[in-house]
């Protein structure tokens, strides 16, 4: 009986110790903290690429990498990443004629990602001048916003 004692008695301070080394300290590179967080996320498109011109009909393929850090050496932790795409009038200060896509791309808990969305311009008559813009927000309620324009003919 004193045996059985000793060997539950063991067991139960290796599970202790287990349980508590093994919970992340606010040291630990994988410890996001957002008071800590001192960095917005980063945004790199790489389609399309600015100014280009699409043939009527092509499909717009939109791709990049966000990425979020909280500090130079502490990988962050993204909120949101939003895609949307506008006709815009450049002859009246880029406004915004109507929305063509809008769509939340999901990067919830993430320190990156690679976004990929589709756009099917379809055929039109006339030169169509669009505007890109990624928004990435961060759990600090830090942002990034990226532009583009492009057109499609």
């Amino acid at each position: 009986m004193k045996t059985k004692l000793t060997r539950i008695f063991l067991a139960s301070c290796l599970a202790f110790i287990a349980f508590f080394s093994c919970k992340r300290s606010d040291n630990s590179i994988y410890y996001y903290s957002e008071s800590r967080d001192t960095m917005a996320p980063e945004i790199l498109p790489s389609v399309p690429t600015p100014n280009y011109i699409y043939s009527t009909g092509a499909t717009v393929t939109i791709i990049g990498n966000v990425t979020d850090n909280e500090s130079a050496k502490r990988g962050g932790k993204l909120k949101t990443m939003r895609i949307k795409l506008d006709q815009i009038e450049p002859s009246n200060k880029d406004s915004v004629l109507k929305t063509l896509k809008d769509v939340y791309y999901p990067v919830d808990g993430s320190t990156g990602t690679t976004y990929r969305a589709i756009y099917d311009a379809g055929f039109h008559s006339s030169m169509i001048y669009c505007l890109l813009t990624l928004t990435a927000k961060d759990y600090a309620n830090r942002e990034k916003i990226v532009t583009t324009k492009f057109a499609i003919q």
